[in-house]
């Protein structure tokens, strides 16, 4: 996958024999996406659309590396580079995605080496690298072991909500003040539509970036969504909006990837907010994704500058998570 030119039929070459070892650029943009789908949790900073959109935005350009042992692929990292005035600005985020569940700390350290190996110390190269990994001693031990050293900046907090069980189980895990809320919603008298046009998501950044300025809270700025719809298919962007007499009131986006989903952005009006529009939007959603054939749900991030979005999204029952944070 050496650019976004590359052809885009699912295929994947034949792998190395060796015990572990690292291939790049070596499958497809349909065989990247394969994979995702092979990943207990995948995210969105490891999809094709999102390394695509760092390319035309800010000409980022992908590699893209899978990790085989004896012959079987058990990670993918996606890197993007750049380089200016003589600088080589390296960024590995939310890598590697696992392609097996509960990877062995031994197959963890050789993935890192091989990743390490692969961008070794230079006075003219600048790494910022968010392992997948969780924030616990043995975690940092490894990253340390592997040649990586810690910077300062705390990890990426997110709730994860697993949408294997059935529905009726998946209501019982949420809280009483959103089970309250959601029977407000299903009271009030608006339509929840699905709509992936221009003009809903015109709609959605609009109201998006309006949301932001009136809350003064950090989010993806217009452009990189406006570049991000243009990269995902059809089925990897479901854009819900909430509708009362002919005015629209709410929206939320989801981004898929694999088999997983990420709750991407939300805003709602007074009205919206008032008709608990956001609690209805995101139950319609879980039955959405689940017919979709997606069984996990990134909720987006948790944020002490949001308390109260990260006060809706904990409601839902899903298990918190905090990744290591940056390395170098």
């Amino acid at each position: 996958m050496a650019s976004p030119q590359r052809k885009q039929t699912p295929h994947l070459t034949a792998a190395p024999t060796a015990a572990v070892s690292l291939l790049w650029d070596d499958v497809t943009v349909g065989g990247w996406k394969e994979l995702l789908k092979k990943a207990p949790r995948s995210n969105l900073l490891q999809t094709w659309a999102y390394a695509k959109t760092n390319l035309m935005l800010y000409r980022l350009w992908p590699k893209f590396g899978v990790f085989y042992e004896n012959g079987v692929p058990v990670a993918m990292a996606f890197v993007a580079t750049r380089r200016f005035l003589g600088l080589e600005v390296v960024q590995i985020h939310r890598a590697p995605v696992w392609l097996i569940p509960n990877p062995s700390p031994e197959l963890i350290l050789e993935v890192l080496q091989l990743l390490r190996e692969a961008y070794p110390p230079k006075w003219s190269r600048r790494i910022s690298f968010l392992p997948e990994l969780p924030n616990t001693p043995q975690t940092n031990a490894l990253l340390a072991k592997a040649g990586f050293t810690p910077r300062p900046k705390g990890g990426y907090t997110s709730s994860w909500l697993d949408l294997s069980p059935h529905l009726v189980d998946l209501k019982k895990r949420f809280s009483k003040s959103f089970q309250q809320s959601l029977k407000k919603a299903e009271q009030f008298d608006f339509k929840i539509i699905i709509d992936p046009s221009k003009l809903g998501t015109h709609d959605l950044i609009m109201g998006h970036m309006a949301d932001r300025s009136r809350r003064n809270y950090k989010g993806a700025s217009a452009k990189f969504l406006k570049t991000l719809h243009k990269n995902c298919r059809p089925h990897e962007w479901l854009l819900l909006e909430a509708w009362h007499d002919d005015v629209l009131m709410a929206s939320q986006l989801f981004i898929l990837h694999g088999s997983a989903a990420t709750y991407q952005l939300g805003w709602t009006t007074e009205r919206g907010r008032n008709a608990c529009a956001h609690h209805g939007m995101l139950w319609y959603a879980l039955t959405r994704l689940k017919q979709m054939g997606i069984t996990g749900l990134d909720l987006g991030g948790l944020s002490p500058e949001n308390a109260g979005l990260n006060t809706f999204k904990e409601s839902l029952g899903g298990t918190t998570y905090t990744l290591t944070g940056l390395w170098k």
